[in-house]
């Protein structure tokens, strides 16, 4: 080992922070792998993202950092150009800037020992000819790229996680790995990063892992099972809806393909989110999932992430293992344990989950019941989907929420004789 490796405590300490390209999803400068079943979308996050990054513009109300990407493009690389045309179009996006995606056709043979120097070559050719290295360098998908070696097999991974690592290293770009899950796990409500092929070496060397699943036909769901240097969050929903692209073809009829548009949750998801809420208000705290699963019914898997998504939201806070809703007694410091109370009064009824309408999300309406990539897509958009009353207040849609007369939020809660500010100026305004 060369000593030019070793390093003091103050140069680590004085190394620099994380930073994002797209808030706490894609960090910069890592290896992250971007998994599902085939059809599920995967090829779709990656050019929306792209796209959203040359631009500049927000991805999903998450701050991002612009710059260029550069997608390897293994499968049906004739395919992009109708997703590309209908990106733009749906976008109203001007031609690229300073920015910009561009693709290459095909993958490296990753499996010969010497594929990731085209990769080398492929970024540096793109620094020489636009003056800046690409942010973003996409393979997709690291199956196509592997050839014939097993995508399960540790042996044949590892070492070529260690040579792409060059890449990172030389140029500070984020390599985004797009690969498959097991057969077995492409339609779980809840994935776990062993459900992505080859997990063991991936859990030991990328620095995030997100994983696509298709909860009904249509419809995307993305979870974050690992994230190095960053939180798992709520998962993110899109529905895949079909567009015109702007062209016609020969026999004049106009070209479709297919985009991500930005989807609340199943509305069965949130009606369990809303459930689980309930119940832990009842309850005043919980300790565990297997506390949570002694007064509910349900599978396991979809409380979980039921019980997630409502941390995230911020409608139960969880502190020390114990999950508590805002402005209930167990939320409080100094508040009697579970199952306790004796001091407990509330001024008011405590607030409840209020659903509230949301307009449809879409496009032009136009939708193909299945496009030429055999990806399921659905009429103009996102359905109008129930929403939960939030404690945070992020958006400024000018959507509020109005509590019924028989729901009024209390302003303090009495503990133990000392009042504690309750939840009566918070609960203001609902995501939409």
């Amino acid at each position: 080992c060369s000593s030019d490796l070793r390093h003091s405590w103050e140069e680590v300490e004085a190394q620099q922070p994380i930073e994002w390209l797209v808030d706490g999803l894609i960090p910069a400068a890592q290896m992250i792998v971007l998994a599902g079943a085939p059809g599920s979308g995967k090829s779709l996050i990656v050019l929306d993202i792209a796209g959203k990054m040359a631009t500049g513009e927000q991805w999903r109300d998450r701050r991002v950092r612009p710059g260029s990407t550069l997608i390897f493009a293994g499968e049906r690389f004739q395919g992009w150009g109708a997703r590309a045309r209908a990106w733009r179009t749906a976008n109203n996006s001007p031609p690229w800037g300073q920015y910009r995606v561009e693709f290459v056709d095909g993958c490296p043979d990753l499996s010969s020992g010497t594929g990731h120097l085209e990769v080398l070559e492929q970024i540096e050719a793109f620094k020489q000819q636009h003056g800046h290295a690409p942010a973003v360098v996409a393979i997709d998908t690291l199956s196509v790229a592997l050839g014939a070696s097993p995508e399960n097999d540790a042996d044949s991974l590892a070492p070529v996680v260690r040579d792409l690592r060059d890449a990172v290293r030389r140029y500070g770009v984020t390599l985004v790995l797009v690969h498959h899950v097991a057969k077995a796990s492409a339609s779980k409500a809840t994935p776990a990063l062993e459900d992505i092929r080859g997990s063991g070496v991936i859990d030991g060397n990328l620095d995030g892992a997100i994983v696509v699943t298709v909860p009904s036909k249509g419809r995307q769901t993305m979870h974050v099972v690992k994230m190095s240097d960053g939180e798992a969050g709520r998962p993110l929903h899109s529905e895949l809806v079909a567009v015109p692209t702007g062209r016609t073809r020969e026999d004049g009829t106009p070209e479709r393909s297919v985009i991500l548009v930005p989807a609340e949750p199943e509305e069965a998801e949130t009606d369990l989110v809303a459930a689980v809420v309930e119940n832990v208000r009842q309850r005043g705290d919980v300790t565990s999932l297997n506390h949570l699963q002694e007064g509910m019914h349900g599978q396991r898997a979809r409380l979980s992430a039921a019980l997630k998504t409502a941390v995230a939201d911020g409608l139960i806070r969880k502190v020390d293992g114990i999950y508590t809703v805002p402005g209930i007694r167990g939320a409080v410091p100094g508040s009697p344990p579970k199952g306790g109370e004796t001091g407990t009064t509330w001024n008011s009824r405590p607030p409840e989950v209020v659903p509230i309408s949301r307009e449809p999300v879409g496009t032009s309406g136009n939708h193909l019941d299945l496009v030429d990539d055999g990806v399921a897509a659905t009429p103009g958009g996102a359905r109008p989907r129930k929403t939960r009353a939030s404690k945070s207040v992020s958006h400024d849609s000018g959507t509020t929420w109005e509590p019924p007369p028989d729901r009024t939020p209390p302003e303090s809660v009495v503990l133990q004789g000392q009042v504690v500010p309750g939840l009566g100026n918070q609960v203001g305004r609902a995501h939409v």
